[in-house]
């Protein structure tokens, strides 16, 4: 009797905590619902991962051992469920199809104005520590403007290889890289002066860039890092250019600073076939030294980096053995919650101007220009972060510029005495002069990142003195710049680009008849803001083949930036990319 008293005493017992446990827990307020994990892949360290620990280590410099509290925080987490926690029944656990992940795509395109893409991108995974990429493309137009005399077609094609190297010890980047740029001289500001040279002259332009570099970063030890870059540029009319590029980083803790020191050495040579005026041979040698010491400290509130940068140049363009000194500081102010932060810039350079980087800001200059070197005393920029929301960032910053010998393009005049038909005599071609030039203006860009895609807004402004010329020629007073990308559902993907470009002013030589263009004066003209608009939509059909349509220039048949090359509007692409492995 007393153990079936103590049996059913056992059983209330149980169906009590049955009650409490169970019952209570799903009636509760914050009831359990239906929850499905699926656990695609488990986290694995990467190298890359290094650089984000604090390279500043905090030691103990006391001979006491202290122990150190533990503080424990119970936060909510989220378990795979197997089961339906009203009923105790299992549950069918459904794992997520994963997206197919391809290494290579061959993509293909045609459109108006004769137009074509071929796109062709691969890799090939050595071992678990190499890896090499190759791209190949090839982008043209076929068909001229129809308001031009001359041919104003165009075509640029890339081949890239690409191999890396990644260790415990060490990482490296080698590749290999030819661009090549075809354009025409096809700006004219008065065709009639080609009347009668029509048939004689070929417009072409083939400007070649050939670049190999490499770059090693190691993780430990006293040497950082090691890069060296070479580029060979030539171009049809003979113009040779040989640039060589060698920089190293040395980094080692001083107590709580960091100190780097980076020396580097730059050389180019330049060949010209033909001076613009006297039809002479040109060239141009320059080597340039640099060494840098920058002390850094890290803290949670404000950290900062300064030092100076010292240049010594010889050879054409330097005089004197003059040492230039450069200042340089980096100030960061993190708030309490670190959402927002205020940074401050200051730093300098002399840089060298060749012919590979103006041509890559204007493709139609002359094969013969001016090089100097731009001196920049100050560059300082004071700027606000914030990260307003979760997915929207916000900068601000405002800069003020010092340069002497700032590069300027405006039109070369018309050579009434070229008998050779060189395409480039015709007023069509810019040269390159110089000046001291102060800029001072304000950045702004806003980033919303969303489940669906992206968007980011930039807006520049851009306001110069002068010091010879009346205008700092072709540099606008403002920019701005709208790009994103969205997933409009599955299968469809949507990206966007559209810019603005601002009233800057042009120069070009006022000549009469037969008047050498050496002695012409300078004349300007206002080039009027414009708005250039890129749209893209692709489709998948299959995780392996997609269907794109592009569209560039797309509302602005009469939109240009140079004066006098008007742009092919509006150009509409379609075609196919597929998708696969190497």
């Amino acid at each position: 009797m007393k153990i079936k008293k103590n049996f059913i005493s056992l059983f209330f017992f149980f169906v009590f905590l049955f009650k409490f446990l169970f019952l209570n827990a799903q009636t509760s307020k914050d009831s359990l619902l239906f929850e499905e994990v699926t656990i695609i892949k488990s986290y694995q360290p990467s190298l890359k991962n290094v650089k984000k620990i604090s390279e500043i280590s905090s030691l103990n410099d006391s001979i006491y051992h202290y122990n150190n509290d533990i503080n424990y925080n119970i936060i909510s987490f989220p378990a795979v469920s197997t089961f339906v926690p009203a009923r105790l029944e299992p549950q069918i656990v459904k794992s997520k199809k994963k997206s197919l992940e391809f290494d290579s795509y061959l993509a293909s395109g045609l459109g108006n104005f004769k137009s074509y893409l071929i796109e062709y991108s691969s890799g090939l995974k050595i071992d678990r520590n190499q890896t090499i990429e190759w791209m190949l493309m090839l982008d043209a137009i076929s068909k001229k403007i129809s308001d031009t005399k001359l041919d104003s077609s165009r075509s640029s094609s890339l081949i890239n290889i690409l191999y890396t190297i990644n260790n415990n010890n060490y990482n490296s980047e080698s590749q290999i890289n030819f661009y090549q740029n075809k354009r025409s001289f096809y700006g004219l500001r008065d065709e009639s002066i080609i009347e009668k040279d029509l048939n004689s002259i070929d417009p072409t332009q083939n400007i070649n860039y050939l670049s190999l570099s490499s770059t090693w970063n190691w993780y430990d030890g006293f040497l950082n890092s090691l890069n060296f870059k070479s580029f060979f540029t030539s171009d049809k009319f003979k113009t040779g250019e040989f640039e060589l590029e060698l920089n190293s980083k040395f980094k080692f803790d001083l107590s709580d600073f960091l100190i780097n020191i980076s020396p580097s050495i730059n050389y180019f040579t330049n060949q010209f076939k033909k001076d613009f005026y006297q039809g002479d041979p040109e060239k141009t040698e320059s080597w340039k030294s640099e060494l840098s010491l920058i002390i850094s400290n890290y803290s949670k509130k404000l950290s900062y980096k300064f030092g100076v940068i010292a240049n010594y140049g010889f050879m054409d363009n330097f005089s004197g053995g003059k040492i230039f000194y450069y200042p340089y500081l980096d100030l960061l102010y993190k708030s309490s919650s670190s959402l927002s932060n205020v940074y401050l810039n200051i730093s300098g350079g002399l840089n060298f101007n060749n012919f590979r980087k103006l041509s890559y800001s204007n493709y139609f200059i002359a094969p013969t220009v001016q090089l100097k070197n731009t001196n920049s005393d100050y560059d300082i920029k004071l700027g606000y972060r914030s990260l307003i929301s979760k997915n929207l960032s916000f900068d601000f910053n405002t800069y003020i510029t010092k340069n002497k010998n700032y590069p300027l393009f405006i039109n070369y005049g018309i050579d009434y005495f070229n008998f050779s038909f060189l395409p480039y005599k015709y007023g069509n071609s810019f040269e390159v002069v110089y000046d001291d030039i102060d800029f001072m203006g304000f950045n702004l860009k806003l980033t919303r990142k969303m489940n669906f895609g992206s968007i980011r807004l930039s807006i520049k402004t851009n306001h110069s003195k002068t010091n010879i010329f009346k205008y700092a020629f072709n540099i606008p007073k403002y920019k701005i710049e709208f790009v994103g990308n969205a997933k409009l559902s599955k299968k469809i993907f949507f990206n966007w680009e559209i810019n603005y470009v601002g009233n800057r002013y042009n120069a070009f030589k006022n000549q009469f008849l037969q008047q050498n263009p050496l002695s012409a004066n300078l004349d300007y003209e206002l080039l009027r803001n414009s708005f250039i608009t890129n749209l893209e939509f692709q489709y998948d059909f299959t995780d392996k083949w997609n269907v794109f349509i592009k569209g560039k220039n797309l509302f602005g048949k009469n939109n240009y930036f140079w004066s006098n090359y008007l742009n092919q509007s509006p150009i509409i692409l379609s075609g196919l990319k597929y998708n696969f492995n190497f």
